[in-house]
């Protein structure tokens, strides 16, 4: 996620370390899950590499739900801030029309029972990682404008890996991705690279 397109995660962060509003729009008791990249991309491969799922439909992610009000509050707690919690009508940012799904939680049953998927990370270890980096950023100087995370790092220790071309399915590239320490690379990759 990154701030420069209105996303939640990265912005209330952002904003509770620079001790500012934290701001939840609505009435904060819609539900969403936020899945780990490192995750999404093992189930894909895991589901890449299965026969049965061939021509299946999966949700990939996690069904760790949160309210958007309680998702500031973790925020808040794990930033260690004093930021105040704003609540904001919709209408006031998106106009009138604007409609909001309230809960938004993957059935993940499916891809459990044909490949053995389940997440490995959970919000706690997101919101970790997400405040990590978020402080390198900050001490680094390396965010630009209130909300962006335009110059997010990418993984310096990731491989990709190409199997070869009688391997493909359907005229498709297929890649194995390694990425030692996925857990971790954000805020490692953050701090240590120039």
């Amino acid at each position: 996620q990154t701030g420069a397109y209105g996303m939640v995660s990265p912005n209330m962060g952002l904003r509770a370390l620079r001790e500012e509003p934290i701001l939840v729009y609505g009435d904060g008791e819609q539900s969403r899950c936020f899945s780990a990249v490192s995750d999404v991309v093992r189930g894909a491969l895991l589901l890449a590499d299965s026969q049965a799922a061939k021509g299946e439909i999966f949700n990939i992610g996690t069904d760790e739900e949160i309210t958007v009000a309680r998702l500031a509050e973790r925020v808040r707690e794990k930033c260690g801030s004093a930021s105040t919690i704003e609540f904001v009508p919709y209408e006031q940012i998106y106009g009138r029309s604007f409609e909001d799904m309230r809960r938004r939680v993957p059935n993940l049953n499916k891809i459990l029972r044909f490949v053995g998927y389940r997440p490995a990370l959970g919000l706690d270890q997101l919101f970790s990682a997400r405040v990590m980096w978020l402080e390198c950023s900050i001490r680094r100087g390396t965010l630009s404008g209130a909300d962006s995370h335009a110059n997010m790092p990418r993984p310096v220790n990731r491989r990709l890996v190409m199997v070869s071309p009688k391997n493909t399915r359907a005229g498709s590239l297929r890649m194995r991705i390694s990425m030692p320490a996925a857990r971790h690379w954000l805020c490692r990759t953050c701090c240590t690279s120039s």
